[in-house]
């Protein structure tokens, strides 16, 4: 059972990781891009570990005991944390949807007069 939880979580995952790239390709501008990938992955180590320990600390400390029922529906500490972090997460899709949109549109006022953005982004000499 906790094993078709992990891989039904996973999907969504491998999905955000694979529109990540592109974007952040498609958004920064070609000289900085080497900066923006070398921080990334630390970046998202360290909010990683923080988060477990924001979270830890609401359960054991602000969260402790808590239980709350809207309707039908029991609200827990974890389930309290859970949604918390889902709505966070959902805010920030949206936040990202609106903010890149037009991208392209920067992308090619910024490419060479006859050339693609996309062409800007490959390699001159292949």
């Amino acid at each position: 059972m906790a094993l078709g939880v992990v891989l039904l979580a996973s999907v969504p995952l491998a999905a955000m990781n694979t529109m990540v790239a592109p974007i952040v390709m498609k958004t920064v501008p070609r000289e900085m891009l080497g900066r923006v990938f070398s921080l990334m992955t630390p970046i998202i180590q360290v909010m990683s570990v923080a988060a477990v320990g924001v979270a830890g600390w609401l359960s054991s400390s602000v969260l402790r005991g808590f239980h709350a029922r809207i309707g039908d529906v029991h609200f827990g500490t974890y389930d309290t944390i859970f949604l918390a972090a889902g709505i966070i997460i959902a805010l920030s899709g949206c936040y990202a949807m609106v903010a890149v949109r037009g991208a392209d549109a920067v992308q090619d006022a910024s490419a060479a007069p006859g050339q693609s953005a996309v062409g800007a982004l490959e390699d001159p000499a292949g």
